[in-house]
């Protein structure tokens, strides 16, 4: 019922708005002679056009909201919120060691985020690589600063590895849960 109400509105205000456009396009004063309006019919078939293109919009906008639920329950963004989050930590005992992060599943749609713990000490650097060879290696990590995060689509955390320069060095990984 509301999508048909909304479509006949929707309607009226298309043609309005077109014989509102003619009648601006057309405008320009008209002797008191009675001098006739010559209206160009590549203008008229341009009107026609655009209100048969308006119509047949305003039908599949009706069907598609003739198609939704009537309480918009089923509606929502993909994807959908999750209702909890897993964090876990990875702390550097040695300097240029690679670790693969722990087992960590990523529902899809969602991202890993990767951080350098705020507190880590100055100059240090966290690097986040493939495997253990690229994380280790500064031409192929990805370096991260602290405070500094990065976020990757991975299907699990343990897909991907960290080390840092300086012992002690802390990095952060979370990601949203579905369960």
């Amino acid at each position: 019922m509301a999508g048909e109400t909304s479509s006949k509105v929707a309607a009226v205000m298309a043609t309005s708005a077109a014989a509102l456009s003619l009648a601006a396009l057309l405008r320009k004063p008209v002797a008191a002679s009675g001098e006739q309006l010559n209206i160009p019919p590549e203008l008229i078939e341009l009107l026609v056009a655009w209100a048969q293109v308006t119509d047949q919009i305003n039908n599949e906008v009706a069907q598609i909201l003739a198609n939704l639920p009537a309480d918009g329950a089923a509606i929502q963004g993909y994807p959908p919120n999750c209702p909890s989050v897993t964090t876990s930590t990875k702390r550097a005992l040695v300097a240029n060691n690679a670790m693969q992060l722990s087992d960590m599943p990523i529902p899809d749609g969602f991202a890993l985020v990767i951080k350098a713990h705020p507190l880590n000490a100055v100059g240090s650097l966290i690097f986040v690589g493939r495997g253990q060879a690229e994380a280790i290696n500064p031409d192929l990590a990805w370096p991260l600063v602290p405070n500094e995060s990065v976020s990757y689509f991975v299907k699990n955390a343990n897909a991907l590895y960290v080390s840092s320069n300086i012992v002690g060095s802390t990095v952060v990984f979370t990601a949203e849960q579905r369960s």
